[in-house]
Parts: C-alpha cells; structure tokens; sequence
C-alpha cells in the first residue's frame, strides 16, 4: 500500500483489521492518497453493547487518520485492498490472518499482491475493478 500513487479503497467485514492499519492509513492520507474504507452494514446490525463500542471506536480511529469510511447494505464477501484502482497501475492485495504465537492469537498476515503489468494476474485484476466499481455505486457514508 505504502507505494499507491492516487487511492486506496479497503474491503472489510467488521473492522478488526483497523488498528494493525491505523498507521498505514495515516502516513498515506498525509502524503495526499486517498483512502477509503468499505465495510457491510449488516456485520454490525447484530453486535452486543460491548462489541458495536469497538467497532465505533474502530470507525473514529480510521477517520481520525484520514480514512473515508463507507458501508454497503449487503456483504459481497470482499476482503482486499485495491490500490490505484482504474489505472495501468492498478495491484489486488489479499491478506489473511495467521496464528504464530504460543497464546493462540490472531498477529501476523500473509499477504498475496495482484499486478495488472502481469499477465496471468490482469483478468483478476479486471474482475475486481468492475466489482470495485459496483461496489462504489451504492456505498453510503457511514454516520453514526
């Protein structure tokens, strides 16, 4: 992400990511990239008192960084980020949480990158413009 050029569109389900990227989000919304947070309205609709606390604290952290946070109404099971998405530059990243520690904890991810300039990789590419685009169409702000 640190080499985006123009934005940053994040998919997500209820945030958990944000603080491992708070700080991600904050060094590129300072240097004038565009970032912007996608997540489904319906993985908060049924959260306990405690659990939509966090999550809200986790919304206030990514705007306080310069995030742009947007909801969609259904889940399309999106979970990428896409950077300088609708250019010749365009990268899908993927990430997935590992268990490394003794305690069992959820700290380290693997990561998979997505390049237009390959060309086994540029039809993936393509399908997630058009689903970011889609997407786009129909994302809400999201006021508390």
């Amino acid at each position: 992400m640190n080499n985006a050029q123009h934005s940053v569109v994040m998919f997500g389900g209820d945030l958990s990511w944000a603080d491992d990227y708070k700080h991600v989000i904050k060094e590129l919304t300072h240097n004038t990239i565009k970032v912007t947070i996608i997540f489904p309205i319906s993985k908060i609709k049924d959260l306990s008192h405690h659990a939509s606390v966090d999550f809200c604290k986790r919304v206030d952290d990514l705007r306080h960084v310069g995030g742009n946070v947007l909801y969609t109404e259904n889940d399309n099971f999106l979970r990428c980020t896409i950077v300088d998405a609708d250019t010749n530059d365009m990268k899908v990243i993927t990430s997935k949480r590992e268990r490394r520690n003794r305690n069992n904890k959820k700290n380290k991810y693997r990561f998979y990158q997505y390049h237009m300039e390959n060309e086994h990789e540029k039809t993936f590419c393509n399908l997630f413009t058009l689903i970011h685009n889609l997407v786009l169409e129909k994302a809400k702000k999201y006021e508390e």
